[in-house]
């Protein structure tokens, strides 16, 4: 049912107040929906209309005699409404209002906000219908329509036929009622707002959650929302149940969100002062007396706004001890009782001050649901907008509650920073047969490599498309051990431990990782704030069936692809740098067996690095294609040692053709193959030896052609998934492979040839036997034969999931060693 109220305006006209009693928006069944929205007409629980529009509100259950909040700065605004929609509901017209009353013609008393409404200043039709909004910055506590109607000089509820007096016939007081709830996104959940005149400054603070939690700006402060200058602020805190990360995380969760006016604006509300934010009791989960620790002083206050969060600069707190640290804090121990504010809705008791804190220079970076946040590759969150922060338990407003969402909305929270590497290296990558459960784990460190407990990570498989498989979820112990047993299927096989905020090797690309923090042994304010990231460790595992045992002997190769055995020795090159969009390593290595395996750096960013051979005196050719692949140019480089001066490369030639693999046969010769799209390209060419510095044509129109060896007079090269053979000017195919072919060499007796899928098989020369050997994840990027130990040594590429930086140089035994 809906009730009525007249109210006379000057001269001829009174406005009619549109409520209902039970359900203020059900619509009469013969006209329009009117509406009114407050506490006490299923809208906001701490907000109410006042008489005279509305009865006194004290007897309604939403109602809180000393809940009222006067710190805050409302305005009103009056707009006309447009014909009804065809759910009969309605709208304020387009464009600015009929009457606006900014905060600084709002007074407070008798804990009631009121302005005066004078109707004659203000041209209204009696045909037409009128809303009375009250809003906090652009967010709106309630409203109520009113519709102008003939009348004498009082107000008539006419449901009760009371008449109430009206100030000279003409005045409309507005009166309403903010109490500390009404801008809180839970209702009965601890909070406290104030709004804040920026250039003055000033502080909020609530308890709530165990935690006694400040929010301070210092004066002179100013701030900008979307280019937008912003002068005064609503900032209301209350309690969140914790930021989305996988981090140990201590203490209570504050969430700040903010209301002002700039309508239109987006992005970020930037402060030109840091804000300091602090918790001042120290929860008994974070300190036992007595047993301080270096751990403690890393705990970082983290802020996460929507999908991203960053770990704040650490800062001393607000709670009332000037000059003290966070430990200093913790040593010193004062307990004192809390007077309540009228800001606050929570009872406070005593309570120990022994606080952190943390400044961040912006609230709420904002982001949709159909994205996150442009910020540096690598770095970002996954996650959900608005925060992923759980809605905490307990009454949840109407559905018919008027309150617009925060311009920004903040998450605080203190977390211990963190990464994760291998437990062992050599889990990195491994091979079992089909079916065994490996012991797969990571461990978990602080900044300065302590174990850490308490992060949670999770194992998965990744998945091109659609969500991966979780293989498991561990929480690290107390010597930052997190594991599980990851069984292995037959073939490659894939998992990756992950955790939301714990750094890994993927975050920091040929360089230390360190946990997301800032700097702290900095001063504060040369602190910056550090984006969080997902950091991956990636571990492979090779389900092995063949009778050809896998041995790695190096790993962590970025993008390897040249390879040469001489003797024993391995001289081979990493090309993440050129060869990939992850960039990474380009170098020239040496690796000896001897004295259990070492590795030399020879070069670094050589000018060629795709292929290497060595001559019979120990001279080292490069070859690389320039510019693109497939393409119509490559060169070859010298490399010599210098008593002096060391390793130096110089040039000596140029090819027309996109080089990509060497071969060196016993003459001394260079057989040099590449990649063109031409048909009148030539891709195979001879470099005699001595200069090697006139290449001799030998085949053209090969297409994409990548990989050679020679055997006898026999060239043997593979072209997309074929391997070729020339032989006394004649070319013939003789195996077609279900993928890429990427390298090729031979005992003389089989054609041994790794593909891009991962995959070496092996091709007898008489054309009886083509048989699988080994495969796993990552591209063969370069398969040699090296006699005397009867090996089979192969490059890998590494995965894309590790960007590349993952390879590793292998060997199975294929043939008996030569005593």
């Amino acid at each position: 049912m809906h009730r009525f109220i007249r109210l006379p305006l000057a001269g001829a006209a009174c406005l009619l107040v549109f409520g209902c009693q039970s359900d203020s928006v059900s619509p009469p069944q013969d006209g329009p929906m009117y509406a009114v929205s407050d506490g006490a007409h299923n809208g906001n629980p701490d907000f109410f209309f006042l008489p005279p529009l509305f009865k006194n509100p004290n007897g309604d259950p939403n109602y809180e005699p000393a809940g009222s909040n006067p710190n805050l700065k409302p305005a009103v605004e009056i707009c006309e409404l447009g014909p009804p929609a065809a759910d009969l509901t309605r709208q304020c017209i387009a464009g600015p209002p009929l009457k606006r009353f900014n905060p600084s013609a709002i007074t407070y008393s008798d804990e009631q906000y009121q302005v005066n409404w004078r109707t004659d200043e203000t041209p209204l039709n009696v045909a037409k219908f009128y809303r009375i909004n009250v809003l906090v910055g652009t967010a709106l506590l309630g409203f109520a329509d009113v519709d102008p109607v003939s009348s004498g000089k009082d107000l008539k509820n006419v449901q009760t036929n009371e008449y109430i007096p009206l100030l000279d016939g003409r005045t409309l007081p507005i009166k309403f009622r903010i109490e500390n709830g009404a801008l809180c996104a839970v209702d009965g959940t601890p909070c406290g707002s104030e709004t804040i005149h920026l250039a003055s400054g000033g502080g909020i603070e609530l308890v709530g959650g165990g935690e006694d939690f400040k929010f301070d700006i210092p004066s002179g402060t100013t701030a900008t929302f979307g280019g937008q200058a912003v002068t005064d602020v609503t900032f209301n805190l209350e309690v969140c149940s914790g930021i989305d990360v996988d981090l140990p995380k201590v203490g209570a969760c504050l969430r700040v969100s903010t209301f002002f006016d700039a309508p239109g604006g987006t992005g970020e509300l930037v402060f030109s002062n840091p804000i300091l934010i602090s918790l001042c009791v120290l929860n008994s989960e974070i300190y036992t007396p007595g047993n301080e620790t270096r751990q403690q002083e890393l705990l970082t206050l983290h802020q996460q706004d929507g999908a991203v969060i960053r770990a704040l600069p650490h800062a001393s707190p607000n709670c009332n001890t000037i000059g003290m640290s966070f430990w200093d804090r913790v040593k010193n121990l004062a307990a004192r009782v809390l007077e309540p504010r009228a800001a606050i809705a929570a009872t406070r008791s005593a309570v120990l001050h022994v606080g952190g804190g943390g400044e961040t220079d912006r609230t709420g970076a904002t982001c949709t649901t159909s994205g996150t946040p442009s910020i540096r590759r690598g770095l970002f969150m996954a996650g959900v907008c608005p925060p992923s922060s759980p809605t905490r338990s307990g009454p949840q407003r109407s559905s018919m509650a008027a309150i617009t969402p925060p311009h920004t909305v903040s998450d605080f929270q203190f977390a211990l920073p963190a990464m994760m590497d291998f437990v062992d290296p050599d889990d990195a990558s491994r091979s079992a047969p089909p079916g065994t459960s490996l012991p797969t784990a990571v461990k978990v460190s602080d900044w300065d490599g302590n174990a850490v407990q308490g992060a949670h990570v999770t194992f998965l498989v990744p998945a091109i498309e659609g969500p991966p498989i979780i293989l498991g979820t561990a929480t690290s112990n107390s010597d930052g051990i997190a594991a599980i047993s990851w069984t292995i299927a037959a073939g490659s096989n894939t998992a990756v431990a992950t955790g939301r905020g714990i750094a890994a090797q993927n975050n920091y690309p040929n360089a230390t990782v360190k946990p997301f923090m800032p700097d702290i042994s900095l001063p504060t304010d040369q602190q910056e704030a550090v984006f969080l990231g997902n950091g991956r460790v990636t571990f492979q595992a090779t389900g092995e069936t063949e009778t050809f045992p896998s041995t790695t002997v190096l790993r962590g190769l970025n993008y390897p692809t040249g390879l040469w055995m001489a003797g024993s020795d391995a001289y081979l090159t990493e090309t993440a740098g050129h060869n990939t969009s992850f960039g990474g390593k380009n170098t020239l290595l040496h690796w000896t067996p001897d004295g259990g395996g070492s590795l030399f750096t020879l070069l670094t960013n050589p000018v060629n690095s795709d292929a290497v051979v060595l001559d019979s005196d120990g001279r080292i050719y490069l070859a690389s294609y320039v510019g693109v692949t497939p393409g119509q140019q490559g060169r070859v480089s010298r490399v010599v040692s210098d008593i002096d001066a060391g390793w130096i490369e110089t040039p000596v030639t140029d090819v027309a053709i996109a080089a990509h693999d060497m071969f060196m046969d016993d003459n001394d010769d260079i057989y040099l193959i590449g990649s063109s799209d031409s048909p009148d390209a030539t891709n195979l060419y001879r470099l005699a030896a001595g200069a090697y510095d006139v290449p001799q044509g030998l085949a053209t129109g090969l297409g994409r052609s990548r990989a050679l060896t020679k055997v006898g007079s026999a060239i043997y090269y593979g072209v997309a998934g074929e391997i070729h053979r020339i032989d006394d000017g004649i070319d013939e195919r003789i195996l077609t492979n279900s993928s890429a072919i990427m390298s090729l060499t031979s005992d003389g007796t089989y054609l041994y040839f790794g593909d891009l899928g991962g995959t070496i098989r092996r091709f007898s020369l008489n054309g009886d036997v083509n048989e699988e050997l080994t495969s796993g994840p990552g591209e063969i990027t370069n398969v040699r034969y090296e006699p005397i130990s009867g090996r089979l040594y192969y490059l890998r590429s590494g995965t894309a999931a590790a960007e590349y930086t993952d390879g590793t140089l292998n060997y199975i035994t294929v043939n008996t060693p030569i005593p």
